[in-house]
């Protein structure tokens, strides 16, 4: 069990990694994740 400061660290750092994925990745994960959403409608 990771404890509060760990918990927003490790939070933080997904975050950062975030970041960094390129715009074209963001628009396909986007477009896909509309679609199962869509789908489960």
């Amino acid at each position: 069990m990771l404890t509060p400061s760990e918990f927003v660290e490790s939070y933080s750092l997904i975050g950062e990694k975030k970041t960094k994925v390129k715009t074209s990745n963001l628009l396909i994960l986007g477009i896909l994740a509309g679609f199962f959403i869509g789908l489960g409608g």
